[in-house]
């Protein structure tokens, strides 16, 4: 068999599995395939996809009324949405506050849902990976449940992109972020798979700042009065 006639044939069996709802594991034993084999070649075409935030980009007409609205007397205020929350935008605002207001925000929205651990996926990621595949990542390579009230940072080899795999009520959020300038204090190579870490070190991570800080101030578990 050429390597062409084994990449169709595997790439068969990627969509089937793909089609069929089942987990890696599962799907392998019913169908005699080994599963190291499955896990190779899922890596290698989901590394091989375009991203999804590409794919998924589409334009759309839009309508122009033929009277310009007049945007310098502040009466037409911009509305910012964040789940729940709305930041009214009149002429004039004070574009540095806004941008305070809109980062505070921005992490609001990853504390919102309930939290209960945080794992960093040790070494690099191929980000190119969106939802589905960091989701068989977090099932197949690290054993844990994607759907768990959860947190997983995936870091680029760079250490300069993150992405942040929830599932909240019925849906998944994936939090992308690209810095501009440094890097994220990022586990070693060393060593792979997920280590657990506290959302105070994930608020220290995404600052830029290492996951052990000496200084700060330690948990208080004491719960008496007198």
């Amino acid at each position: 068999m050429t390597q062409a006639d084994k990449r169709i044939e595997w790439k068969m069996r990627f969509d089937a599995w793909k089609a069929s709802g089942l987990s890696v594991a599962e799907w392998c034993r019913k169908q005699g395939v080994k599963d190291h084999q499955m896990y190779y070649w899922i890596q290698k075409f989901d590394y091989e996809a375009p991203e999804q935030e590409l794919s998924e980009t589409q334009w759309l007409t839009v309508k122009v009324d033929e009277e310009p609205i007049n945007v310098t007397t502040g009466r037409e205020p911009v509305f910012i949405h964040f789940g729940a929350i709305s930041v009214e935008v009149r002429q004039g605002a004070n574009m540095a506050l806004l941008s305070d207001i809109v980062h505070v925000l921005q992490n609001q929205l990853l504390t919102n849902a309930p939290i209960e651990r945080v794992y960093l996926a040790r070494g690099s990621t191929d980000l190119r990976k969106s939802i589905d595949g960091l989701a068989v990542i977090v099932k197949e390579c690290f054993d844990l449940d994607p759907f768990s009230p959860s947190v997983f940072v995936f870091c680029n080899r760079k250490r300069d992109k993150l992405k942040i795999l929830q599932w909240e009520h019925n849906g998944f959020w994936l939090y992308y972020r690209r810095l501009e300038r440094g890097t994220f204090r990022w586990l070693s190579e060393k060593e792979s798979g997920a280590v657990r870490i506290s959302p105070r070190q994930l608020r220290w991570l995404l600052d830029g700042l290492p996951l052990e800080q000496k200084q700060a101030h330690h948990e208080v578990k004491a719960r008496t009065i007198l």
